[in-house]
This record gives C-alpha cells, sequence and structure tokens, in this order.
C-alpha cells in the first residue's frame, strides 16, 4: 500500500522514539540497528559493526573532502564513520527524533559537528538542491514499502552527482518464499522494522 509522510512518520515516532536508552540496551556503544561482518570467529560484534561500515564505505569507493548521504541513518553510526574514517562530508537523514537528538550529541562529543549533518525528515523531504557524491540505504528499504519504491530510487537519483554511487541493503524475503520467509516477514513487520514491507 501506499504509505504517505504522516503514517510513516507515526510508525518511526511509535517504533524508534521510544529512548535510545532503550535501544543502547541492546544495540551496545556502536547502536547498529543492522548485520555486522565478521572476519574471523574471534571478532567482536563491535568490530563486524565497524567492518561493516567500513566495508560500506568501500564499497562506494568513498574518498576525502567527497560528500556522503546515508538515508535512515539511524543512531549515526555510519555517517560519523564516514566522516572520521574516510575525511567525508557526512549527511544522515532520520525520521526519528529520538535518533536525531543521540546524534548530534555524538556528532559533538566526538568533533565532528562541522564534518557531519543530521536531518530530521522524511526521505522524500530531502532538499533537491543538495547534490551528493555517494549515497547509502542501509536496511532502509523495508519502511519505504514496494508501492513507494520507484519513488524512492528515484529520489536518490536526482539527489546524486554525475558518476555518483549509491550502495543498498535490503533485509527482504527471497523469491519464491516459504512459509518460514512469511512468518519471518510478519515478524520483522510488526518488531524490527514497524510497518515494513518484507517484499520490498
Amino acid at each position: 500500500s501506499f504509505k504517505d509522510k504522516k503514517a510513516t512518520k507515526k510508525e518511526i515516532a511509535d517504533h524508534y522514539d521510544r529512548g535510545n536508552d532503550f535501544f543502547a540496551a541492546f544495540l551496545g556503544k556502536s547502536m547498529v540497528y543492522t548485520s555486522g561482518v565478521f572476519h574471523g570467529l574471534e571478532q567482536t560484534l563491535e568490530q563486524a559493526q565497524f567492518n561493516k561500515m567500513q566495508m560500506i564505505c568501500e564499497k562506494v569507493h568513498l574518498k576525502k573532502g567527497e560528500t556522503f548521504l546515508d538515508i535512515g541513518c539511524g543512531w549515526g553510526t555510519l555517517t560519523r564513520h564516514a566522516a572520521k574514517e574516510f575525511g567525508a562530508k557526512s549527511t544522515g537523514v532520520t525520521l526519528s527524533v529520538e535518533g536525531a537528538a543521540w546524534c548530534n550529541e555524538q556528532n559533538k562529543e566526538e568533533k565532528l559537528t562541522d564534518d557531519v549533518d543530521i536531518l530530521c525528515m522524511d526521505y522524500r523531504d530531502i532538499p533537491k538542491d543538495k547534490k551528493f557524491d555517494k549515497v547509502a540505504s542501509i536496511e532502509m528499504a523495508e519502511h519505504v514499502g514496494l508501492t513507494n519504491f520507484q519513488l524512492y530510487l528515484n529520489g536518490v537519483k536526482d539527489r546524486m552527482n554525475d558518476e555518483g554511487i549509491f550502495l543498498m541493503q535490503v533485509a527482504g524475503l527471497r523469491q519464491g518464499s516459504n512459509w518460514e520467509d512469511v512468518a519471518w516477514g510478519l515478524f520483522m513487520s510488526k518488531y524490527i522494522f514497524p510497518g515494513g514491507d518484507a517484499s520490498t
């Protein structure tokens, strides 16, 4: 179904704005809400999450001074990583008021306020005059839904510089899914990505 801005804002507020302390209790210090990348069994979850941020920035060939957009930035971990580790001018977009406040506090703590900008808005409201060299969207498409997917992708394209690179990770269902996938999709839509569409 088509998800308008008001419905999307309510879904995000009901889930992500329940308090940063709630999420910190199980996400840990890095506040990463997506998967990690392990290079061996001896690595910690925190190292795997760092590896994931590193891999994303490397896959888009992020370079110092380039502009980087993280759509659905959550608590801004990737946005800050791009600035700290790669020297990018980073912008994160989140619809969560609590998440944006946490991001801005972290930016101050890590002295990144000149290099990281957090926009608290719907992805459809990202200013059209802003253009980016590299764009990432990590497990955000589930909130967009199938009906809005082309609109979303067109919006990404319109905000990229020529020769820009876009990386997207989706936690969706396999093609030709079975009952286990359907159960996972329903669970994910209720508890992980509220109102999300796992078929995206």
